[in-house]
């Protein structure tokens, strides 16, 4: 496992970007992956107590030759997240329903740790 540990800033998600383009260079759904892990990141930011001054949250990559868990562990809720809207040209409010689409599985543990597992060939099915 892989850990980096960034300030709760929007910034933040440029440095997540590179760290996991950097982990998971070379294989086909690497960048499935990256866009998964920023929507995750920009979650902590938005609507965790990460956002909050002084607030930090953790990115790990626990990469195999097959697939990757990635985990993004926020300071705590601010409130309960959801999918907001599946509409196509929505604004906002479209992250988890990405997650969702592009990965084989993702969730939370429910203590500010959000995670999503991804087939590694490029197939989630």
């Amino acid at each position: 496992m892989t850990v980096l540990v960034l300030p709760g800033r929007p910034e933040s998600g440029s440095a997540a970007r590179e760290f996991a383009s950097k982990a998971l260079a070379g294989y086909p759904a690497a960048g499935d992956a990256v866009l998964c892990l920023d929507e995750m990141v920009a979650n902590a930011v938005l609507h965790s107590r990460s956002g909050l001054p002084g607030g930090t949250l953790e990115v790990r990559l626990t990469v195999t030759a097959a697939s990757v868990l990635a985990e993004v562990v926020d300071d705590g809720p601010l409130g309960v997240p959801v999918a907001v809207s599946y509409e196509s040209f929505a604004e906002r409010g479209r992250g988890l329903a990405i997650v969702e689409a592009l990965t084989r599985a993702w969730g939370s543990a429910g203590d500010g740790c959000w995670w999503f597992w991804l087939p590694l060939a490029g197939d989630p099915e």
